[in-house]
C-alpha cells in the first residue's frame, strides 16, 4: 500500500495558511504604504514546514480599501512507510513544496474592521526517497484557491481575526478564528481555533498565539514576530500531537 497524502498535505496546507494568519494579524498594526515580506515555519510530531511570501497592496495601504496581491512559496518534510517493490514496511522520506499566487480586494471601515476576498492558483509537488511510483504524491498538482480573511473590532481592545480557504482540485478547506486582546504596545494575544481537512484527512487545532511583536532592525525597518503553539487532533486516525510555529513579517 502506498503512502496516504493526508498527514503531509495537512502540513503543506497549514504552512500555506500560516501566511494568511500572519497577514490577518499583522495588517492591523502595519503603517500606511507598507508592503510585507513574510517568512516562518512550524513543526508538529515528525513533520515540519517553512515558507516565504510577499504581500503588496496596490492601493499603497494594507489597512485601506483596494487591491492586494499575495505571493508565497512553501517547503515541508515528512515520512511514511509503504510496500515498495514487494518489500513491506519500507520507509520513504519526502520533501514537499508548493507555490501560490493570488489577488483580491479588501473592504475596510476604520474603527470597525475589514474583510478581503482573494482568488488564485496553488501548485504543489513532492520529491520522494526512495521513489514511490505508485503513490499519489509522485506527481504535481494545481488548483484554484479561494480565500476570505478579515478582522472585526468587538469592544475596546478586543477583536477577532479570522480566515477561511477552499482549494478546488485538492478539495481542501481551512477555517481559523483568533479572538484576541490588543495591548497598548500593539502586541496581540489570545486563543486560536482551526478546522482543516481534505478528501483523505481532517484535523482540529486548539492553541494560543502572541502576535505583532515589533522589532526594529538597522537598515531593514520594522519586523513583526508571531508565536503559536497548541494541540492538534487527527479526526480520521483518532490521534493527536502538539504543534508550534514562528512567523515574521518585514514591512517596507
Amino acid at each position: 500500500m502506498t503512502g496516504s497524502r493526508g498527514g503531509c498535505r495537512a502540513w503543506l496546507f497549514a504552512g500555506l495558511m500560516g501566511v494568511c494568519a500572519v497577514f490577518a494579524n499583522t495588517v492591523a498594526a502595519a503603517e500606511k504604504s507598507d508592503r510585507l515580506v513574510l517568512s516562518g515555519g512550524g513543526a508538529g510530531g515528525s513533520n515540519a514546514y517553512g515558507y516565504a511570501g510577499l504581500v503588496v497592496p496596490l492601493s499603497g495601504d494594507l489597512n485601506g480599501q483596494g487591491v492586494i496581491v499575495r505571493l508565497w512559496a512553501n517547503v515541508y518534510t515528512f515520512g511514511y512507510r509503504t510496500t515498495l517493490n514487494t518489500v513491506g514496511d519500507t520507509p520513504v522520506n519526502a520533501v514537499g513544496y508548493g507555490a501560490t499566487a493570488e489577488a483580491g480586494y479588501q473592504w475596510a471601515v476604520p474603527g470597525t474592521g475589514r474583510i478581503a476576498a482573494f482568488g488564485g492558483i496553488s501548485f504543489r509537488d513532492h520529491a520522494l526517497s526512495p521513489d514511490d511510483p505508485g503513490s499519489s504524491l509522485d506527481e504535481g498538482e494545481a488548483g484554484l484557491a479561494l480565500t476570505l480573511d478579515g478582522s472585526l473590532d468587538i469592544a475596546g481592545n478586543i477583536a477577532i481575526a479570522a480566515n477561511a480557504r477552499y482549494t478546488a482540485g485538492f478539495d481542501e478547506y481551512w477555517l481559523q478564528a483568533r479572538p484576541h486582546y490588543r495591548f497598548a504596545n500593539a502586541i496581540t494575544a489570545g486563543p486560536e481555533f482551526v478546522v482543516l481537512g481534505g478528501d483523505d484527512y481532517g484535523y482540529l487545532r486548539v492553541g494560543a498565539f502572541v502576535g505583532d511583536i515589533p522589532l526594529k532592525l538597522p537598515s531593514l525597518g520594522r519586523i513583526f514576530v508571531s508565536l503559536e503553539a497548541g494541540y492538534q487532533r487527527d479526526r480520521r486516525e483518532n490521534r493527536g500531537d502538539f504543534y508550534a510555529g514562528l512567523h515574521t513579517s518585514l514591512s517596507y
